[in-house]
């Protein structure tokens, strides 16, 4: 298979987007470091909630330390992160969840 230079992209920095955590949708940002730590927030003056990600090429998983566990799907040619809530053995969704659109922001 021949190198893919759109999915080797570094998906650190800021991702501002649409995300529903519990049945209502507010504008919301992830800050991904390079130390695989992150923050999330609800704008514009949310309280931070801190976590850690992981990357398996399109897959990202985001584990927060109140919130448990997102799972997003990466559009290298959008530039976008699609988070999908997970889901167990029997496809129904588990509880903290989050699913939402965010763009990456390069300011």
């Amino acid at each position: 298979m021949s190198p893919q230079v759109a999915l080797g992209r570094a998906l650190i920095g800021r991702w501002v987007g649409d995300v529903d955590t519990s049945g209502t949708t507010q504008l919301a940002e992830i800050r991904l470091r390079a130390d695989r730590s992150a923050i999330w927030r609800a704008l514009p003056d949310g309280k931070p909630e801190y976590g850690e990600w992981d990357r398996q090429t399109r897959k990202v998983t985001l584990t927060w330390t109140n919130m448990g566990e997102w799972t997003g799907l990466y559009d290298p040619l959008r530039n976008t992160l699609l988070l999908e809530p997970v889901a167990d053995s029997t496809g129904a969704a588990l509880p903290g969840g989050a699913t939402g659109v965010l763009r990456r922001v390069f300011r």
